[in-house]
């Protein structure tokens, strides 16, 4: 009789197989928490992962993520009022032209900004 094999969505494949390298050799057992989370941070983000299809996509959760923890629009206005404004419009306005900038014409990162605009 065969086994049936449990067949998972492609993510969590993906972080069981991860999860099985990582306890399966003794040197990776061996690296402390922080090294192994670099090392599979970087992992995550070298775009020659799965031949470059995934980089794109990588970045877009990495931002969806930091808009919704760190980048809250709401706490953006709070700050900016606590701090009398040091940081206004304009200054945002500049960083999402870096921003841009880096983003080699990809237009996915223009309309999906780490940053909210003031016209989010």
């Amino acid at each position: 009789m065969l086994e049936s094999k449990e067949s998972l969505p492609l993510n969590e494949e993906i972080v069981k197989t991860i999860n099985r390298l990582v306890s399966s050799k003794q040197r990776y057992k061996l690296l402390s928490k922080p090294n192994l989370a670099a090392n599979i941070a970087k992992a995550v983000f070298d775009p020659a992962l799965c031949n470059g299809i995934a980089i794109e996509e990588v970045i877009a959760e990495s931002k969806k993520w930091l808009r919704k923890n760190v980048f809250k629009p709401s706490e953006i206005l709070k700050h900016m009022d606590l701090r009398g404004g040091t940081l206004n419009y304009e200054g945002i306005k500049v960083l999402n032209d870096v921003e841009a900038s880096a983003s080699d014409s990809n237009q996915r990162r223009m309309r999906n900004r780490l940053i909210c605009t003031r016209h989010a």
